[in-house]
């Protein structure tokens, strides 16, 4: 878990062609007005669909963030790095780290079931303070890390498997538990 209680939504980073672009509220929004709105998601088809899935108006989610990058290692190989940051969408459940922990369960699952990529998945909760809501609660980052494969192609495919198995957990997430109770009607943040 993250010390850090990051503001939501938060500014673009002083060099925001080089990183840090701000916050984007996409909730709602078509994978045409996402792809216009995020950079990143303009250059990585995987992340794009990622984004669109988590902000439908039908996802217990929403984003906060991502990135990838190729990574060229000195033996001449290559890895992609990237990252993906969601909150859940409702003022209580975002509180309850319970709620981050089974979307991880179901994930792990998942993976245990039909993944078989090279690949690191680090999944980090923080605290968030979402401004517009005057909510407190979580945000979580899912750090993916491929190994390294000898060439871009072989190891953007990894990630692009990588992120897909990561998009069907995540696109799942359409009601939640909270305090045992089922909720499907969310007091949502954005």
């Amino acid at each position: 878990m993250g010390h850090i209680i990051k503001p939501v939504p938060y500014p673009a980073g002083p060099h925001p062609d080089k990183g840090n672009r701000g916050f984007k509220p996409l909730k709602g929004k078509t994978l045409t007005e996402i792809i216009a709105a995020v950079p990143e998601a303009a250059q990585d088809e995987a992340l794009a669909s990622i984004l669109n899935d988590i902000n439908s108006a039908n996802s217990a989610l929403f984003s906060i963030g991502c990135g990838s990058a190729d990574v060229l290692e000195p033996s001449g190989g290559c890895r992609v790095w990237g990252y993906v940051e969601f909150a859940i969408n409702d003022k209580q459940a975002a509180l309850d780290r319970t709620a981050y922990f089974h979307i991880f369960v179901q994930f792990a699952a998942l993976l245990s079931a039909h993944f078989n990529q090279k690949v690191q998945f680090v999944w980090i909760l923080q605290g968030a303070r979402f401004k517009d809501a005057g909510v407190d609660g979580f945000s979580c980052w899912v750090d993916v890390n491929t190994h390294e494969h000898p060439n871009k192609e072989s190891a953007r495919d990894c990630w692009n498997k990588s992120l897909e198995a990561l998009r069907a957990c995540l696109s799942g997430v359409i009601y939640l538990k909270l305090n045992g109770a089922i909720i499907t009607n969310f007091d949502r943040i954005y």
